[in-house]
C-alpha cells in the first residue's frame, strides 16, 4: 500500500488560492471500527468555501474543528479499502458513499468511525456513478432534515404545501423531488431565478416563483388565495424576507419556518458572511426566534443532520426512482480552487463534483 496519499490542503483561511494540492501520510486505522476509504469523487458545498473565508467565527475555533492540516470536503463516495475487526457490514472493495461532520474529505484517502453518530456510511446504490452519488449525502440531509427533521413532515404527507426557497441549488433540487416524489405533497412550490424555472419543474415543482421577476413583497398579491394554508417553507438559502415578510401570511398556524441558513444581517448579504461582533447579535435573533415559535435553523456542522436515519431512507428513494442528484460541472481534485470560485457566485444549478486522480 501507498505511504502517502493526495489532499488539498487549507494553508491558511481567505481566498481561494489557499487551497494547495499536496502530499499527505496515509491514514492509519486505529479503532476497530474504522474504515479506510480510497475515495473516488467529492462534491463541493457552499458552507465549505465560507469555512474557507472563516464564517466570521474565531480562526483558532474552526483550526480545532477541521484539524490540522486543514482538509475540507463534505461529501465521498469511494471504495472501502480496508477495515478494523469491527466494520459491520462493510467489508474491503464495497462501494460507499457518505458525509464526515466539518470536513476531510477533500483527498483521495480517508478514515473513518462508523460507530460515530455523526459519521453518514451507506453502501453506494447501483444507480449512481461515484461522481454522482458524491453530490447526495450532505445536502441530502439537509434537504431530509429540513422537510422531516425539523419540518415535521412525513411519508407520505399527501395534504402539504411546502414553499422551497434556492429550489434549483444543491439542497434545493433534492429537497424538491423528495417533497413531490418521496413524501407526494400536495402543493409543491419552488423558488428560483427564471433561467432555472424548467429544471425546477422537472425536479416535481407544481409552481416556480421567479425571484427575478416577482418580489417577495408581491407573493401575496400574484396568489391571494394562499393565505395561512401552507404548512412548510423551507428557505435554502438564507432569504430573511421570506421569515420576516412572508411567513406569517403564508403559513398555517401550526406551519413552520426551517432555514438552512442563519438570518441575514446586513440586506443583501447571507448571515454566514457577517464578522464576529455581528455574530453575537446573529445568535440572539436565531434564539428569540425558536424561543417564539415556528422557526427552525438547521444546525448541519454540529448535532442538527440525521446521519443514521437520513442517508439510508435517501438511498432507498434513489433505488426507488424517486431522487436524482444533478451535476452542475466536474472538477478534477487539482482544480478544487476554480470549483469554489464557482460556487462562490451562487448561480449553481445541482452541485459542483469532483473527482479524483
Amino acid at each position: 500500500m501507498n505511504h502517502t496519499r493526495r489532499a488539498v490542503v487549507l494553508t491558511e483561511f481567505g481566498d481561494s488560492n489557499n487551497l494547495k494540492l499536496t502530499d499527505l501520510p496515509m491514514p492509519r486505522l486505529h479503532h476497530p471500527d474504522e474504515l479506510l476509504i480510497r475515495v473516488a469523487a467529492t462534491s463541493v458545498n457552499p458552507i465549505e468555501w465560507k469555512m474557507r473565508q472563516g464564517l466570521g467565527i474565531p480562526k483558532w475555533l474552526w483550526r480545532r474543528a477541521i484539524g490540522s492540516p486543514m482538509v475540507l470536503g463534505l461529501d465521498f463516495s469511494g471504495e472501502v479499502a480496508a477495515t478494523g475487526e469491527d466494520a459491520g457490514p462493510f467489508q474491503p472493495g464495497d462501494a460507499v458513499m457518505g458525509a464526515l461532520p466539518f470536513a476531510g474529505c477533500c483527498t483521495t484517502h480517508l478514515a473513518l468511525r462508523i460507530r460515530s453518530r455523526r459519521t453518514a456510511i451507506v453502501h453506494k446504490p447501483a444507480e449512481l456513478t461515484h461522481t454522482e452519488a458524491a453530490l447526495v449525502p450532505f445536502a441530502g440531509l439537509v434537504a431530509y432534515a429540513g422537510l422531516m427533521t425539523y419540518g415535521k413532515l412525513t411519508e407520505p404527507s399527501p395534504d402539504a404545501r411546502i414553499l422551497i426557497v434556492g429550489a434549483s441549488g444543491g439542497v434545493g433540487h433534492l429537497a424538491v423531488q423528495m417533497a413531490a416524489n418521496a413524501l407526494r405533497a400536495s402543493l409543491v412550490v419552488g423558488e428560483s431565478s427564471s433561467r432555472n424555472e424548467d429544471f425546477v419543474r422537472a425536479c416535481g415543482a407544481d409552481i416556480v416563483i421567479p425571484h427575478d421577476r416577482i418580489a417577495v413583497r408581491d407573493i401575496p398579491d400574484q396568489f391571494p388565495d394562499w393565505t395561512h394554508t401552507f404548512d412548510l417553507v423551507f428557505d435554502c438559502v438564507g432569504i430573511d424576507e421570506y421569515f420576516t415578510d412572508l411567513a406569517p401570511w403564508l403559513l398555517k398556524p401550526s406551519g413552520r419556518f426551517v432555514t438552512a441558513a442563519v438570518p441575514s444581517f446586513h440586506p443583501g448579504r447571507p448571515g454566514e458572511e457577517v464578522g464576529l461582533v455581528d455574530g453575537g447579535t446573529l445568535l440572539w435573533r436565531v434564539l428569540w426566534r425558536r424561543l417564539t415559535g415556528g422557526y427552525r435553523l438547521i444546525s448541519g456542522l454540529v448535532v442538527g443532520l440525521p446521519a443514521k436515519d437520513g442517508l439510508p431512507t435517501i438511498v432507498r428513494w434513489i433505488t426507488e426512482g424517486k431522487l436524482a442528484p444533478h451535476t452542475a460541472s466536474t472538477y478534477r481534485l487539482e482544480e478544487i480552487a476554480a470549483a469554489h470560485r464557482e460556487s462562490e457566485k451562487g448561480r449553481t444549478v445541482g452541485k459542483i463534483a469532483i473527482k479524483m486522480p
